[in-house]
């Protein structure tokens, strides 16, 4: 090269590499991990998880009906990753039986969707009354270890009824003498102010990314209509009380998927036992890649849309 353009030969010693090295600090490091994770469970399509149809279904219904752009991404990115399409949620052309579908029987469309884009957001109905024990339906409640007595009101329980975009609260006595009145999570749900949500009533900010990581693993576990509805164990997190302020607990969370529009979420809440181990629930392996392109909040607390 050099004789051809005239030019003198100098030996050249290349010091690339030789210079300062730059200390990785953990954050790279930890960067580095989750990219590569996100990466690697991202290849993984799940067209056909009842649980993952059920969330993005809620999702779409909610963020229609409190006119939430950022909710309706979240709904879509999911859809994305998992490769569930929209004919396969608006429409019901999945391979689920109608039962699993829709409670209008003959009709697997989200059928309700039109009115609840026509109405301005004050004349939506998004709650109702409280939900009743009574109206849960005893084979759940049998799943769940309870039973319509007085006693289940001496129980720390918080129950929601999902439906067609809308809500119903079961809060037991003396989730509402210690913890919050079933008051003020009707008023927090209906105003849905950001940072005065249901969740911020009585979840810790330390806990809320436990919690969905825990909300995240019972829609995970649901991936047949007919699948066993499994309880997920939060050991050792940190809730407010009315009476005593931030408290060490353990919670039980619970759920039955009636059909793609109907399901119950019940969450326990116990004395924290001291002598047992904080429990994480499994690891994000999965969760990263599934939520990626997600930019909300921090870690996964996303996902505590559902409450």
């Amino acid at each position: 090269r050099c004789v051809h353009l005239s030019l003198k030969c100098a030996r050249h010693e290349s010091r690339q590499g030789q210079g300062p090295k730059k200390r990785k600090s953990k954050k790279d490091a930890a960067m580095v991990s989750e990219e590569s994770v996100v990466r690697l469970s991202a290849n993984k399509k799940w067209p056909h998880h009842y649980g993952f149809h059920f969330v993005i279904r809620h999702w779409v219904a909610i963020a229609v009906s409190r006119r939430s752009f950022s909710l309706l991404k979240m709904a879509s990115a999911l859809a994305e990753n998992t490769g569930i399409t929209m004919d396969m949620v608006l429409s019901g052309e999945n391979m689920f039986d109608d039962a699993h579908v829709s409670h209008k029987r003959g009709d697997r469309t989200m059928h309700y969707l039109p009115d609840i884009i026509l109405k301005p957001i004050r004349e939506q109905q998004t709650s109702g009354d409280p939900l009743q024990l009574s109206e849960i339906p005893t084979h759940i409640l049998k799943d769940w270890k309870m039973e319509v007595t007085t006693a289940e009101t001496q129980r720390w329980i918080f129950c929601r009824e999902i439906r067609c975009g809308s809500s119903r609260f079961f809060l037991s006595e003396a989730f509402q003498k210690d913890i919050i009145s079933w008051e003020k999570v009707q008023q927090a749900w209906e105003e849905n102010k950001q940072g005065q949500e249901v969740k911020d009533l009585w979840m810790s900010a330390a806990g809320k990314p436990q919690f969905a990581k825990c909300l995240f693993q019972l829609f995970r576990h649901y991936e047949r209509p007919d699948a066993t509805s499994k309880p997920v164990e939060l050991l050792g997190t940190k809730i407010h009380t009315a009476s005593t302020g931030e408290k060490h607990v353990d919670c039980t969370l619970c759920l039955h998927i009636v059909n793609l529009d109907h399901a119950f979420l019940k969450i326990e809440i116990m004395n924290h036992d001291a002598t047992g181990p904080d429990a994480v629930v499994d690891d994000d392996t999965f969760l990263l890649g599934i939520m990626q392109g997600i930019e909300d909040n921090s870690e996964f607390e996303a996902l505590l849309g559902i409450l």
